[in-house]
């Protein structure tokens, strides 16, 4: 891996942009502070019949003016407020609601992140949906790579079909994302995170606004693209502030050169108790659906041969089926991917339940409590047709071997394909907690962070049915239309425990020179593996058990250093050096995104590498100046890494 070093002019003016929506918000007052330290949308408009309307906007959690106009017609007030943007500063690149609002309603935050110098994301398709699309590199480290997490809960991995971790696309609803900072050096120590090698994105959910309403935004796009956004605020509920809101999005899309749908609908809901005027404890929950249709995994051979618009067959089964039975078109087994680019559908399926409670709490004017509890299920299911292995609950008698392992010979009256489905589940529960304590000039804050995941990864084969004698099964399921799973490829268990412990000290040397160090130690123990694999070989080379047992990852001491010297208004330099480690993670057996040692095919292998095998470590450095003024931002940066 080399690093990435990218030169970034930023030109940020005061000025709406227009998306293909249409919003519409009700306040009881339009008198708003939102206290999650975020802009309010730089172009909105508040219905009000009565009274005089306001606009207050809020940063950094502090209440401050907006300019304002307002166009009176009709008993109604059409409100629009001018913000200014977020403030980065030093390695760290913070977008605020402003600039979030100019990215089309719904798609993937990371879209908005990928603006930011040094980052890269790419997506399959408008939305984001499909996270076997979607991907994301800061600096030339991948999204697996990186340490992410939303409101200070870790959502680790953001690759498709992990077992540890959550996409944040799946984690909460883009609106309600009130801005996301970026680190582009090691990341800082108080992230918790067993990915982190180089760089992390910290999201952070909006909070409830302090006057009842409704916001109600509808989008159309291309290709039958449709998106509702609907979110209900409380307002304060008593003379303590308590105040709440509820929001649901339903996303759906189709792809550009194919039928084939996704679908994405969301509901997440927080409650903030403030406690005095210095604390406050919040409770948070996510509940996420997503039925991906997949595009076609393209080669060279075939882009040279079909061009761009090929798709899977889907919705034509009878020509899958057809092809599946060995009557392709010539020429079709010459392509570099072979005969397996026949395929039906593909796709995946997934739920995920995320939650918890945050504690921000004032003990006195110099000492601050901070702490999370939290807990994430993810029940995941990915799936491709499979030609060559044949339906053994649906064929003819005689035509099919009971584990459908006829490996494409086809005869008449056998149901020459099926449908393989790789189910990943997680269970994750965790805690951090931390001590913020003022003493003069420094800041020193000590904290860990613990969490527990059980996870299971596997892949099965489901009966699809004979021509004319019922609907093929659907991508996102369910699979058992035709009879329970038939046959598995493999299937692992494992039980992660991750425990982190960071100390750091923020000095500020001088009124414009400030220093950032300290270190954090992690362990992490990962056990299990292998539970179930196919004798006869006829599904994958996992034809004995895999590997069980347990691996330890352990750093004592790892440390970091930043220096942040803001000489002129406007400029500041800024030094970041980190040393960062990646523990091993679980993953199976022809993992795509996550190798690690039990992927191994055996258990002696597997204990030779234990030996040898060292988690991934390296030392992160970033050099960089920066220009920022109300119009414009100008970035330099001069970065690399050295692995260990």
């Amino acid at each position: 891996m080399l690093p990435v070093c990218v030169n970034r002019f930023l030109f940020l003016l005061a000025s709406s942009s227009a998306l293909l929506s249409v919003q519409w918000a009700v306040h009881a007052n339009a008198a708003e502070t939102d206290m999650g330290g975020v802009s309010p949308h730089h172009t909105s408009a508040t219905a009000k019949h009565s009274g005089k309307a306001t606009a207050v906007g809020a940063r950094a959690a502090k209440p401050r003016k907006v300019s304002t106009k307002a166009l009176q017609g009709k008993g109604e007030e059409v409100l629009v407020s001018h913000t200014r943007r977020a403030i980065s500063h030093n390695s760290e690149n913070v977008i605020g609601r402003k600039e979030l609002d100019q990215q089309v309603p719904g798609q993937n935050i990371l879209k908005a992140v990928g603006q930011l110098p040094g980052v890269s994301y790419s997506s399959t398709d408008p939305l984001g949906i499909d996270t076997w699309g979607a991907s994301v590199y800061v600096r030339g480290f991948f999204q697996n790579q990186l340490g992410v997490t939303l409101d200070g809960v870790p959502l680790n991995d953001q690759t498709y079909t992990t077992t540890n971790g959550l996409n944040i696309a799946n984690a909460w609803i883009s609106d309600d994302i009130s801005r996301v900072s970026v680190s582009q050096g090691g990341g800082s120590l108080d992230v918790a995170s067993n990915t982190n090698l180089g760089g992390a994105m910290q999201f952070y959910t909006s909070d409830p606004k302090e006057k009842a309403g409704a916001t109600v935004s509808q989008g159309f796009g291309s290709y039958a693209m449709k998106r509702t956004y609907v979110r209900v605020d409380s307002g304060k509920l008593n003379s303590s502030g308590t105040r709440f809101y509820v929001a649901y999005s339903r996303d759906f899309e189709k792809k550009y050169d194919g039928p084939s749908p996704s679908f994405m609908q969301q509901v997440n809901a927080k409650l903030v108790q403030p406690i005095g005027d210095k604390s406050k404890i919040s409770a948070f929950f996510n509940w996420n659906n997503a039925e991906v249709y997949g595009y076609l995994d393209k080669s060279l051979g075939s882009l040279a041969k079909y061009g761009w618009r090929q798709e899977l067959m889907y919705p034509n089964y009878a020509k899958a089926f057809n092809y599946a039975a060995g009557n392709y078109p010539s020429g079709w087994d010459d392509l570099v991917s072979g005969n397996y680019t026949q395929l039906y559908d593909a796709g995946q399926s997934t739920q995920d339940y995320i939650g918890g409670i945050n504690f921000d709490m004032a003990l006195n004017d110099n000492l601050r409590w901070q702490s999370v509890l939290y807990a994430h299920r993810d029940i995941s299911n990915a799936t491709y047709s499979a030609p060559g292995v044949c339906s053994p609950g649906t064929s003819l008698p005689g035509t099919c071997a009971a584990d459908g392992s006829d490996n494409g010979s086809y005869v008449e009256g056998q149901v020459p394909l099926s449908e393989q489905v790789w189910m990943n589940r997680e269970m994750r529960e965790g805690f951090t907690s931390a001590l913020d304590y003022k003493i003069g000039r420094h800041n020193i804050n000590v904290g860990i962070w613990y969490e527990h995941n059980n996870s299971t990864a596997s892949t099965g084969y489901f009966n699809e049915p004979q021509l004319g004698q019922g609907s093929p099964l659907v991508t996102t399921g369910p699979y058992d239309v035709y009879g329970a799973e038939f046959a598995k490829g493999w299937a692992y268990r494992w039980h992660t425990n991750t425990f982190q412990f960071h100390a750091m000290d923020r000095w500020r040397i001088l009124d414009n020179l400030t220093a950032t160090y300290g270190f954090k130690s992690t362990v992490q123990q990962t056990g299990g593996g292998n539970i179930a694999w196919d004798p006869t070989g006829n599904y994958s080379g996992l034809n004995a058990q895999g590997p069980k047992g347990s691996i330890t990852s352990a750093a004592g001491f790892l440390p970091s250093v930043n220096l942040d010297w803001r000489f002129l208004p406007g400029h500041e330099l800024y030094f970041d050096f980190a040393e960062n480690m990646r523990p091993f993670n679980a993953s199976s057996y022809a993992s795509a995104t996550s190798p690690g040692p039990w992927m191994l095919q055996d258990q002696a292998a597997f204990r030779a590498a234990k030996k040898g095998l060292t988690p991934e470590r390296d030392f992160t450095y970033v050099l960089g100046y920066r220009y920022s003024s109300r119009f414009i931002t100008v970035y330099h940066g001069w970065c690399g890494w050295l692995p260990l």
